[in-house]
């Protein structure tokens, strides 16, 4: 098994690149993530997955070992090949995939290309035991996740209590969407919310 390729990119396409490798050239398929974090004639290394089919070998290349986790975590799942790993890993960053698959947002994996309600409720059930613990850091959400995220995660649920105590959905939501990074578990939102209405009302 070949761990990581170091060498220098002298092809680079959309979702692909050629790594010159002492000078044998290896034809590597890459998330959208890592084309963007490479460049043509740089000197790269990249975390690798053989891919072996009875016709063909494919070669993936990821910038980060967390990238790498991320990709073979998916092709663990049952129905989640290569391509559909790939694509996610190009669609989400690797943490806020893993926070998804923690609060169980099925929205936000739906979200995701190739993902439909039951592959998300498989990738929930597959994984939700094997996910790294969350590391406290803000999540980065795609634009497009993050408005899943708002309209059915814990965002939804922290307006939706606090709209029937009495507060506005404006006030509310906004306080929420703006803490909902740090504070991703419904019950840990609800209360730095209310803290921080408290504060802007007293």
């Amino acid at each position: 098994m070949i761990g990581y390729l170091h060498g220098k990119i002298t092809r680079l396409e959309l979702d692909w690149c050629l790594l010159d490798v002492s000078g044998i050239g290896y034809r590597l398929r890459l998330p959208a993530s890592t084309r963007e974090a490479v460049g043509l004639g740089e000197t790269v290394t990249l975390y690798t997955y053989l891919q072996v089919r009875e016709d063909a070998l494919s070669l993936y290349g990821f910038a980060s070992e967390a990238e790498y986790d991320l990709f073979t975590m998916l092709i663990t799942v049952s129905g989640v090949g290569p391509k559909v790993a790939i694509g996610i890993v190009s669609a989400i960053a690797p943490e806020a995939f893993f926070e998804a698959i923690r609060i169980r947002n099925k929205a936000v994996l739906m979200k995701l290309p190739g993902i439909g309600k039951k592959s998300a409720e498989r990738l929930v059930l597959e994984l939700k035991d094997k996910v790294p613990a969350a590391s406290g850091a803000p999540v980065d959400w795609p634009e497009d996740v993050a408005t899943a995220q708002s309209a059915t995660g814990p965002v939804a649920e922290t307006v939706q209590a606090l709209v029937g105590l009495g507060y506005t959905e404006q006030e509310v939501r906004g306080a929420a969407e703006k803490l909902a990074a740090q504070y991703p578990q419904t019950d840990r939102l609800l209360r730095a919310v209310l803290a921080q209405l408290g504060k802007e009302r007293g």
